[in-house]
């Protein structure tokens, strides 16, 4: 936090003895919050921070209250009740950031309140958190939440039953689309990369579109996140799937745009080749055509 820095002018160490105290008192009040919490909180209350803790350092506390209001037969959610947000404030745990939005007030006080989960449950706790959101959000809020939600369902797949696979991969693929158009393609690699582990190798039976978009968005931001090994591992798959040469259109574009960056344009034009016989299309040998020309019709 550069309280602390060093003059290479006067070969000294500087300091602002007011930072260094302001920080000081801050990380002392909350050590004596994260005791408040540990020593005489209500029960409901640390529920509602568990749950919060979850979310990140800031989150909704109407989304907060649909899960600690959920009336679910799980032991590490239990019967919460209602949130004491009131009290939580009261006790300075919590700032309001604006009637939307609660924050905690120290990062200590966060991770305080994660450490209320035991360690060997936090991973189910999350996982079955996300789906009650899920469920419980309206389809016209979830959006608003959509990488949190998702997120949080993700941190166990391998516990989605088997019902509900279909639906998590297409929320994990809507959520990799929205990272990439947000330009976080380091997030939406990890969403396709989810949802096609949910669907396995069945889904090129079973969901067929949906397994060829998570692919080939996938290794479109494999390509953006410099994974190329990763990338054409993907792009192989799908091109080597005996699908119509319509659904492999993306794949091809990946692979134009990476052999593009790397300069190397003869297998680009080897792939338009390709194309036009697999649409039936003439090709023509043997004619001397300017690079630019191939490379513009392609």
């Amino acid at each position: 936090e550069e309280l602390l820095q060093y003059n290479y002018g006067t070969m000294r160490w500087h300091w602002d003895d007011e930072a260094v105290k302001a920080k000081l008192v801050t990380q002392n009040v909350a050590t004596v919050l994260v005791d408040l919490l540990h020593s005489s909180m209500s029960e409901s209350s640390q529920n509602t921070l568990k749950v919060a803790a979850c979310l990140g350092t800031s989150f909704s506390p109407s989304i907060v209250a649909l899960a600690v209001d959920e009336q679910d037969d799980v032991s590490s959610l239990g019967d919460m009740g209602s949130i004491c947000v009131d009290e939580l404030e009261e006790a300075g745990l919590l700032e309001r950031e604006s009637d939307e939005v609660l924050r905690f007030a120290h990062d200590q006080i966060q991770r305080s309140s994660l450490d209320l989960i035991p360690e060997n449950h936090r991973i189910s706790f999350k996982s079955k958190l996300g789906g009650i959101l899920m469920k419980k959000i309206h389809p016209d809020r979830l959006d608003d939440h959509l990488f949190e939600v998702v997120s949080l369902r993700n941190s166990s797949i391998g516990s989605v039953p088997a019902d509900e696979r279909v639906s998590m991969a297409k929320m994990n693929l809507r959520a990799g689309i929205k990272a990439a158009e947000n330009g976080s393609f380091d997030m939406a690699e990890v969403y396709f990369k989810a949802g096609r582990e949910l669907l396995g190798d069945a889904g090129w039976k079973d969901e067929p579109d949906m397994t060829i978009q998570l692919y080939s968005e996938g290794a479109n931001a494999s390509f953006v996140c410099g994974d190329f090994e990763t990338m054409g591992r993907l792009i192989d798959e799908v091109l080597a799937k005996d699908i119509s040469i319509e659904a492999k259109f993306r794949c091809y574009d990946v692979k134009i745009h990476a052999l593009t960056a790397a300069s190397d344009w003869a297998p680009i034009i080897d792939i338009g080749m390709d194309v036009r016989r697999q649409l039936g299309q003439s090709v023509m040998r043997n004619k001397p055509v300017p690079l630019w020309k191939i490379m513009k019709e392609y």
